[in-house]
Order: C-alpha cells, then sequence, then structure tokens
C-alpha cells in the first residue's frame, strides 16, 4: 500500500472516530444540562441541518474540539460543559428552551 493511501485511510479513520466520540460527548452533554428533546439548538449552535438538540450539540462538540485542538476524550468533558453551560442557561432564559427541573434547580443554587 503506498504511503499516501495509508496516510489517508489514517484520516478517514480518525475523522470517523472524532466524530463518534463527539456524539459520546454530546450525548454527556446533554444529560449533564438537562437538555430535552427538541431543535431549539439547531440553528443556534449546529449547522442548521441537524435534527434534533442532540445532533446539534454533537456538531457543536466536533467544531470545538477541533477548534481549540482538544483531544476527543473525557479529559476535556468539564472544559466543555464550562463553554457550553451558560449558552445553555442564557437560551433556556430567553427561548424557553426546555431543560430538566434538576438542571435549572442546580443553576439557581
Amino acid at each position: 500500500m503506498s504511503k499516501i493511501k495509508q496516510y489517508i485511510e489514517n484520516s478517514l479513520r480518525q475523522q470517523q472516530f472524532r466524530r463518534q466520540y463527539s456524539g459520546y460527548l454530546a450525548n454527556k452533554l446533554v444529560d449533564e444540562l438537562g437538555i430535552k428533546d427538541g431543535s431549539e439548538l439547531v440553528p443556534l449552535i449546529g449547522l442548521g441541518t441537524e435534527r434534533n438538540n442532540l445532533e446539534a450539540v454533537e456538531t457543536w462538540v466536533y467544531y470545538v474540539c477541533s477548534d481549540l485542538k482538544l483531544s476527543f476524550t473525557d479529559k476535556h468533558f468539564s472544559t466543555l460543559l464550562c463553554i457550553l453551560s451558560p449558552v445553555v442557561e442564557r437560551l433556556s432564559a430567553d427561548l424557553k428552551l426546555p431543560t430538566t427541573a434538576s438542571h435549572q434547580a442546580g443553576a439557581n443554587s
């Protein structure tokens, strides 16, 4: 196998891993922030093509990790949470974004 072909295959595998791990991190963020089903976040933090809030968060994670050169691991979960939490809190207040009561109670403490 040529070095170029091997490089391309490795790049494709890395990109697929990043996308899959973005989904994992997005699920954790959605759970932690109490974001419910809906599509309110799609035009605000996604690209506009996502089907729901979870997919919008997944897109957000992918681009934030890529832009900030963060590894796609749990190591930076708290960083992602610190960045996204005030955004979701503000959108929740402004747009009545549905969140779970436990998150709202924690945010008001």
